[in-house]
């Protein structure tokens, strides 16, 4: 059955937590929370608010994989990587308004708790449009380690991780639990079987004990859809985006920065993408035909044909009638 998102729509609009709901943001306020601040529901004490929105999910820079923006050991450690995609407004006219409320609904949310104009991180003006980009952290630090981890072939040492870890003096450095090795428990399936990139291999196993792999929450019919196969399933698609927001202030020597952040709750494809026409069997022929110069178009032919036909039976009337009136006469 097809997709209708003009009715998809009306089933939104009567959620509370739709974020192109004109009056959405009088219930809304941030509190501290974390390293930052959070935005809630006025009336919830416990949870960050929850939003949705709906948009098209662009192929620029699309990280969605198992090893989400994290691009290799030189740029620290794989326990920092994040999955992210970014939306921009759907051709689909039922939602193509309701992204920019959304856009301009965080734009006001983000002017209420910045110390400054520099506002990076979620809202983007591109060259194409508006862009909400959206993200998550791929791993999910462990409350103590985990034993059955495999031993990295290469072992290398990160400055983030220094003030936090203990590790050996030798050259060759690894990561090294600080719980008793008889209160440590198995490793989980999800994040022993996890499926990064071979060249990441070694990286993820030396964070194993340490970190556990968290899959996106990402659903197509319902049915959630395996780690491997998260990019090639959002790219072009429609999506609803359940998201949480997030602000932190970075204080800097020259500039400083307000940090914002719409974290990635659940995604549901709404839309599945369109086939390239890269993908299109070749052997069927063009996928556009022209016409000679000097030839009409299929379409214009028929109009021609048709109004040809007209004026001959208006001519045959014509000459009928001049007939009978000759006889008359």
């Amino acid at each position: 059955m097809s997709f209708d998102s003009t009715e998809y729509r009306k089933i939104l609009t009567k959620q509370p937590n739709y974020s192109a709901s004109p009056t959405i943001t009088e219930n809304l306020e941030w509190r501290p929370h974390g390293s930052g601040h959070t935005i809630f529901d006025k009336g919830e004490d416990e949870e960050p608010f929850t939003a949705i929105t709906v948009g098209k999910v662009l192929d620029y820079k699309l990280n969605a994989n198992p090893s989400g923006t994290y691009l290799g050991k030189d740029f620290g450690s794989l326990s920092k990587a994040k999955y992210q995609f970014y939306l921009t407004r759907p051709l689909d006219p039922a939602f193509k308004d309701d992204f920019l409320r959304t856009y301009a609904m965080l734009e006001k949310l983000q002017t209420l708790v910045a110390k400054g104009p520099n506002k990076k991180d979620m809202l983007y003006t591109a060259v194409g449009g508006r862009l909400i980009r959206f993200a998550r952290s791929v791993f999910e630090e462990r409350k103590k380690a985990v034993r059955d981890s495999p031993k990295p072939k290469t072992k290398t040492v990160y400055y983030e991780d220094i003030m936090k870890d203990s590790y050996d003096d030798n050259e060759t450095t690894t990561l090294t639990s600080t719980s008793n090795p008889e209160e440590e428990e198995d490793m989980d399936e999800e994040t022993k079987g996890w499926p990064v990139d071979t060249k990441f291999q070694d990286e993820l196993d030396m964070i194993k004990p340490h970190y556990r792999a968290i899959p996106l929450n990402l659903y197509k019919n319902d049915k959630f859809i395996e780690p491997r196969d998260v990019n090639d399933e959002l790219k072009n698609s429609l999506v609803e985006v359940h998201f949480t927001i997030h602000h932190t202030f970075i204080k800097k020597d020259k500039v400083n920065q307000d940090s914002f952040q719409a974290r990635i709750q659940e995604v549901k494809i709404l839309k599945e993408k369109l086939m390239s026409s890269s993908r299109r069997d070749p052997r069927k022929g063009p996928s556009t035909s022209l016409h000679h110069a000097d030839e009409p178009s299929p379409s214009k032919k028929q109009r021609v044909d048709n109004n040809d036909e007209e004026a001959t039976t208006s001519n045959r009337r014509k000459e009928k009638q001049k007939e009978v009136e000759e006889q008359t006469d």
